[in-house]
């Protein structure tokens, strides 16, 4: 009968030993590792109790956590960075790229470059985009699938210059010559966007309302010059343009996360 309780008790031993040590690690950001029983992973949270107690649910933003080790997969390691290039912009035969990076909670920043160094119009673009995501779309539930997803709205600051060779009116003589116009322009401003997310690829649609304040010199035959604040800007591909000094700017991008 003793026998047959210590054979119980060793069991019983072993299955808490058991359950104990099976549990998934969240590795998160600032070094800290969690122990947990992960419930779910949606709309970009994960929801895991704490070991033992599991009556008590917890809810953790993906992008606060660098690594997950699951007990029932193998880790999985989150992309919190892409490169990207603007579809738009490479259809009017200029080049825009973008590295965009996951900060936390729902917060992303983007930096890009833009230039057209060919033909008459010449120009170089760089800047920066602050997002705020708003409820994030989860694709498929894995915790990789959705950091960059959804609905956003960001804050633009950038600084254009571009020069054009045309023809242009002589502001002494009035006669029309060959010349050339030079735009140097500060970008600022909010915009709305939406990206959609496909395991290592994104799509992302933005639109933003920008004012800019510069100048603009004309010179002609290479002797005449006359510099003023500039009003107007047109990028040539069609996707930067404004009238008194407030632009519009849309862009549709591709992205690889790694």
């Amino acid at each position: 009968m003793i026998l047959n309780y210590r054979i119980y008790f060793i069991a019983l031993l072993a299955f808490i030993g058991n359950t104990l040590s099976a549990q998934d690690i969240l590795i998160l950001k600032n070094g800290t590792n969690l122990p947990v029983k992960i419930k779910s992973m949606d709309n970009g949270k994960v929801h895991y109790t704490q070991l033992p107690d599991n009556s008590i649910i917890y809810i953790i933003d993906k992008s606060e956590i660098e690594t997950i080790n699951r007990l029932e997969t193998a880790s999985e390691n989150f992309h919190r960075q892409q490169i990207k290039i603007d579809i738009i912009a490479l259809s009017f035969s200029t080049f825009n790229f973008g590295y965009e990076r996951v900060i936390n909670g729902g917060k992303s920043w983007e930096a890009f470059i833009g230039f057209d160094p060919s033909g008459s119009r010449r120009s170089f673009e760089i800047g920066s985009e602050y997002k705020f995501y708003f409820k994030r779309t989860s694709l498929k539930k894995i915790l990789d699938s959705d950091l960059f997803s959804g609905t956003y709205t960001f804050m633009h600051l950038s600084a254009a210059i571009q020069e054009n060779e045309t023809n242009l009116r002589n502001p002494i003589t009035g006669s029309i010559n060959e010349g050339v116009k030079t735009d140097k322009a500060l970008f600022s401003g909010l915009g709305f966007g939406w990206q959609l997310q496909s395991k290592n690829i994104s799509m992302d649609i933005s639109s933003s309302i920008l004012y800019f304040a510069g100048t603009t010199s004309i010179q002609v035959l290479e002797s005449t010059t006359r510099t003023e604040p500039i009003t107007s800007y047109n990028s040539g591909s069609g996707m930067l343009n404004g009238e008194n000094n407030i632009a519009l700017n849309i862009k549709f991008k591709v992205g690889y996360q790694f």
